[in-house]
């Protein structure tokens, strides 16, 4: 038993060292540069309306040479019509260009928002860096992203080396974004996180989600069907 236990220690050490490898080395630079553009935006927001970091730098997955960021800002009920988010995008523009109209939400349920950009260089940084902010009602937002950095640290790590494994497969790199994403929504659903991005759910819960929508191996992951919500 000692053995095992010392080697499955001794696995997880090494999966996490290959995961380390592949992390974005400038998490902690780019997560600064984040916060800056938040707060520069928050102070050009009318009350009420609210500024979040979302993508896989919240989750710490991000992929060396991967410098997105990616910024929410949620519109309360009284500016979420189209001319108010207009009205605001203007603003925004002035800190993050505006780039395009994107509508957000399901196709039965779709809410007017828009996209900003900003495409820059920085020396600490190693690559391009782009920001995208999406201007949007705050209404049906959810933010997968704040549940899936409380995921336990090994499945974070093999989603990190999953994705490295397949950046050059794009067929094969989407498949595990989408079912890590779906697995992160199956929890989300069954109450496994509180609104506050809080772990309530048990064991169990997480076990049955990994069973259905993961896998030990990059394989597995990829052959699943597609995922039913």
């Amino acid at each position: 038993m000692i053995v095992d236990n010392q080697n499955e220690a001794q696995a997880r050490e090494a999966m996490h060292l290959e995961a380390e490898s592949a992390r974005n080395v400038d998490y902690g630079r780019l997560t600064d540069i984040a916060h800056d553009y938040m707060n520069r935006l928050r102070k050009v927001l009318p009350d009420g309306c609210t500024v979040e970091l979302g993508g896989s730098l919240r989750s710490n997955t991000a992929l060396k040479g991967h410098n997105d960021i990616d910024i929410r800002v949620l519109l309360s009920e009284e500016w979420s019509s189209e001319e108010k988010i207009r009205e605001i995008s203007d603003k925004l523009g002035e800190i993050v260009p505006f780039q395009k109209v994107r509508p957000v939400g399901s196709k039965d349920n779709e809410k007017f928002a828009v996209m900003h950009q900003l495409n820059f260089e920085q020396e600490s940084v190693d690559g391009e860096i782009e920001i995208e902010v999406s201007v949007r009602p705050a209404e049906g937002y959810v933010g997968y992203a704040k549940f899936q950095e409380s995921f336990p640290a090994v499945l974070l790590d093999q989603y990190v080396i999953y994705k490295n494994q397949t950046k050059s497969d794009k067929k094969a790199y989407k498949k595990v974004k989408e079912q890590f994403y779906a697995m992160t929504r199956w929890l989300y659903a069954q109450g496994y996180w509180d609104n506050d991005g809080k772990v309530v759910g048990d064991a169990n819960m997480l076990a049955e989600a990994r069973k259905t929508f993961w896998g030990d191996n990059l394989n597995e992951v990829v052959s699943k069907e597609a995922p039913q919500i």
